[in-house]
C-alpha cells in the first residue's frame, strides 16, 4: 500500500496562481500561514454564502484569494491533480476520473454559482476505488463500485420514463405500469430507497449518457 508522508489540501493539488495581497496570518478557508494574505473584508462580505461555517483566521491567503476571485472554479465542473486542471459536462465524471491521476480532488456542481469547494478543502483523494467529492457545498463519500451499482440501476428507469421525472421522482400510476411492463421494479425499489439521500442526487446528476 502507497503511503504519504503528508497530506496535501486542495489548495496544494489545484495549486492557483496566487494573488498576492499584504497581509501575514493563518487564511481563514484553508488555515494555511500566508505571508502575502489579503485582508478578509476586502474579499468577501460578512453576507458571504456559509461565512459562518469556514475557519477563524486572520486573512484570505493569496492562494485561495486567487480562486475566490476566477470564476472557473464555481462556474464548471472540475478534477485537478498535479499539474492538470480537467472541466468536464456533468455526465463525463466517471470518463473523468477514470483518466485522473492520484491524488486528486474533485468538484461537480449544478447551480455554477457556489463556492462549494471551499467545503472541501480537505478532501484529496489517494484512490480512484473509494473516492470524496465536493458536491454542491458538501462533501460526499463513495466507494467506485456503489455508485456504478446505482448508475445500472438508474440508466433503465431514466430511459423509460425520462431523466426529470426520475430526477424529481414525479412517478404516476401510469408511470408505475410502465416500469412493471418494462421488468423494473427491482429497479424502482432499489432507487426509491435512497432517493433522499446525497449519493441519489449526485448519481442522477452525473449519469452517464448511453448509446441510442
Amino acid at each position: 500500500m502507497e503511503t504519504h508522508k503528508s497530506f496535501e489540501t486542495l489548495i496544494d493539488i489545484v495549486s492557483p496562481k496566487p494573488l498576492a495581497g499584504d497581509q501575514v496570518g493563518f487564511c481563514f478557508i484553508c488555515i494555511g500561514y500566508c505571508k502575502k494574505g489579503n485582508e478578509i473584508k476586502k474579499i468577501v462580505s460578512s453576507n458571504f454564502t456559509n461565512y459562518s461555517q469556514l475557519s477563524t483566521g486572520d486573512l484570505i491567503c493569496c492562494r485561495c484569494t486567487r480562486m475566490l476571485k476566477d470564476a472557473k472554479y464555481r462556474r464548471s465542473n472540475w478534477i485537478a491533480s498535479r499539474g492538470s486542471f480537467v472541466s468536464f459536462k456533468a455526465h463525463e465524471f466517471t470518463q473523468v476520473l477514470e483518466n485522473v491521476k492520484v491524488p486528486f480532488v474533485a468538484f461537480v456542481t449544478r447551480s455554477y454559482k457556489k463556492h462549494g469547494f471551499l467545503h472541501g478543502i480537505f478532501s484529496t483523494n489517494y484512490s480512484k476505488d473509494r473516492v470524496s467529492v465536493i458536491f454542491e457545498d458538501r462533501v460526499i463519500r463513495f466507494t467506485r463500485h456503489y455508485l456504478d451499482n446505482i448508475y445500472s440501476l438508474l440508466a433503465p428507469l431514466v430511459k423509460i420514463l425520462g431523466k426529470r421525472r426520475v430526477s424529481n421522482w414525479d412517478i404516476a400510476a401510469h408511470h408505475l405500469e410502465k416500469v412493471v411492463e418494462s421488468g423494473l421494479m427491482d429497479n424502482y425499489r432499489a432507487i426509491e430507497a435512497i432517493r433522499r439521500s446525497e449519493i441519489f442526487d449526485f448519481a442522477i446528476h452525473t449519469l452517464p449518457r448511453t448509446k441510442k
